[in-house]
């Protein structure tokens, strides 16, 4: 576990100057159903520190059912364009991949940004993404800003994803990238189609960004990094509702078995810890005793995550209260347990479409 921490103060002291090359940039969103907040991305988009002639902004629709198409095409700046996928023709991913891929053909960018509809760039994003592509770095993953809001629940969302977002930043820091999440993340053109883009998991209704990420890490001819930056992070609402949060989680989960076999050899490793907990929970109900092992679990663990949300402090989480901390530590376990479980048994779902992964091709 030192070594998520000792990857975040790699990438901590790894300052990188500012860069004065301007590559050509596409900026690709796929969107469905957002009408509540793709208007303020647009806007960060349009207040983008970066020469008008060296992005582009491509925004593909992916079948929306409300008024997102409608606020879209009523808000576009000059260098920005929206599409709807067609997927009459050639067959693309399922899910957000295939509208990604379909704007990344329809773009002419050197290196392809992607961010969320739901979240909020700054004005130096690109500028100080770019920089951290040095030597035969081909995937960049960005901080994101949690925005936990007010009520209990979205707090503790809002953490749990923080800590998320700060190991993942620490596992990419020590050289062993596992996840990533794909409201901030950039590539190389060239380490797409080197590692023929998203060919290999068209089945699996995620993995935009972390299976992607993996795909060029092992390709030996890129690496990853992670742009330890206040400037490169976007900013985005933590999930508000339980049924959300789940689906969520489920969905992430959902893919597990296509990472590759050493990562989830060590993710193996993790779950059977994780469940150990409820194991000595129901051992310390018939004996006493087994609370003790069980309190000692739980002051480890507890210790080990409160250094690693330390380190986002500033960047990935404002601040964290004892509360909100203690609760999501006690019930970490087991929500982790059940989207596992879940994640593997049950239909996936996203934007209100939902598939069963093939099996197969993770197997």
């Amino acid at each position: 576990m030192e070594y998520v921490l000792l990857g975040l103060r790699k990438i901590k002291q790894n300052h990188k100057p500012a860069s004065s090359s301007k590559p050509f940039v596409s900026i690709i969103i796929a969107y469905r159903n957002e009408e509540n907040s793709i208007k303020q991305l647009i806007d960060s988009l349009g207040r983008l520190n970066y020469p008008d002639d060296r992005f582009e902004v491509i925004l593909v629709d992916d079948g929306s059912t409300d008024n997102s198409v409608k606020i879209v095409n009523g808000n576009l700046k000059d260098n920005m364009k929206n599409i709807s996928i067609d997927r009459s023709g050639k067959v693309y991913p399922i899910g957000k991949k295939g509208a990604i891929q379909y704007g990344i053909e329809l773009s002419k960018g050197e290196i392809i940004f992607i961010t969320d509809a739901d979240c909020v760039v700054q004005s130096n994003w690109i500028n100080s993404m770019i920089k951290h592509f040095t030597g035969d770095v081909g995937f960049i993953a960005g901080p994101i800003r949690i925005l936990q809001g007010s009520s209990f629940f979205q707090k503790l969302f809002g953490l749990e994803q923080a800590g998320l977002i700060v190991t993942s930043a620490g596992l990419i820091g020590s050289g062993s990238p596992v996840t990533c999440n794909g409201a901030n993340i950039a590539y190389r053109r060239d380490s797409f189609n080197y590692v023929k883009g998203f060919q290999g998991n068209d089945s699996v209704l995620s993995g935009d960004d972390d299976l992607l990420m993996q795909k060029i890490h092992n390709s030996k001819k890129y690496t990853v990094a992670f742009a330890w930056d206040d400037e490169a992070s976007v900013a985005t609402a933590a999930v508000s509702a339980t049924d959300e949060f789940f689906a969520q989680r489920n969905r992430w989960a959902s893919k597990i078995l296509n990472y590759d076999k050493k990562i989830l050899s060590v993710l193996a490793v993790i779950f059977i810890f994780f469940i150990c907990f409820p194991a000595v929970l129901v051992l310390g109900l018939i004996n006493a005793v087994y609370f003790v092992p069980l309190l000692l679990m739980i002051l480890f663990k507890g210790l080990y995550d409160y250094r690693v949300l330390q380190s986002g402090l500033g960047l990935i989480v404002e601040k964290f209260s004892p509360v909100v901390f203690v609760t999501g530590e006690i019930l970490h376990p087991f929500y982790i347990i059940y989207s596992v479980f879940s994640g593997q048994l049950r239909s996936v779902k996203w934007k209100g479409r939902g598939t069963k992964e093939n099996r197969a091709r993770a197997l």
